[in-house]
């Protein structure tokens, strides 16, 4: 990934020798792009929305926007909204779009943190309160609550089944298999699916570069898989009358994240 790669340059123009081992199969990390919800839809494979990226020291003084090509989409990134307020929050690169995609009717200002300086849409010159000022300390605890929250439900979606690929809990699939198995088929539904059809055996082969035995007992193991997170599902409570309690909170984002970029693509 970036860090990695920029920690091991600058270490080797330090004069120290670097060796750079890289898990996955295919280079940039979590600033990698994938076509893995459906065919003609990229997104991000992890990290996403950031704009300071290409500006920083580093990145302009080893000229890597010359080297590799950046995707920067429309949509910066998209999510659910509360089933309470209904639709889906849409973040485009125009922030005016945005806001008027949202139906916003309030004013918006955003909070420096270094400085705890106010900024206003359209204008780069900062408000700065008191220091002790009432205000400023209601700002700074809304933005905190704020963090704070999306923290912590981002610490509960990433349990271990979303930090690591399912598909690895199959007989003789370590993780360059797990994710080219993932490239190939998205789910392990998917995978169930396709290794029950005519041929699946032989794709299932060919995207995880397995011996047709092997692919035999990986194919006859997935039924089992299922059936054991499915198990798994239900001791968590995750199960019920939720239609999608069938998917991963990883699968669900996906789906949501692909049917959100076919809605703003007017499709």
């Amino acid at each position: 990934g970036p860090n990695g790669l920029a920690a091991a340059v600058t270490l080797a123009r330090a004069g120290l020798s670097v060796r750079v081992y890289e898990r996955m199969t295919g280079i940039g990390g979590g600033a990698s792009t994938r076509e893995s919800v459906a065919p003609g839809y990229w997104h991000d494979s992890c990290s996403a929305v950031h704009p300071l990226a290409l500006a920083s020291p580093f990145f302009r003084a080893f000229g890597l926007a010359s080297r590799v090509e950046f995707v920067t989409p429309e949509v910066s990134f998209a999510h659910p909204l509360p089933a309470a307020v209904g639709g889906s929050g849409i973040a485009y690169r125009d922030l005016d779009r945005t806001v008027d995609a949202l139906g916003a009717d309030v004013p918006i200002v955003g909070l420096a943190k270094e400085d705890e300086e106010l900024y206003l849409p359209g204008n780069s010159t900062p408000i700065r309160l008191p220091k002790r000022s009432d205000a400023l300390r209601l700002l700074q605890r809304v933005r905190d609550e704020t963090h704070r929250f999306a923290t912590t439900k981002n610490q509960r979606l990433r349990t271990k089944e979303n930090t690591t690929l399912i598909f690895e809990r199959l007989p003789g699939i370590g993780p360059r298999k797990a994710v080219a198995i993932l490239d190939g088929f998205g789910s392990l539904e998917a995978l169930a699916e396709a290794v029950a059809a005519d041929g699946g055996i032989e794709r299932l082969a060919k995207a995880a570069r397995l011996s047709p035995e092997a692919a035999a007992v990986v194919a006859r193991a997935v039924p089992g898989l299922l059936a054991e997170r499915e198990a798994e599902r239900k001791a968590r409570g995750e199960t019920g009358e939720n239609p999608r309690a069938g998917e991963t909170g990883t699968a669900r984002y996906e789906t949501d994240i692909a049917r959100l970029a076919r809605e703003a693509g007017g499709e």
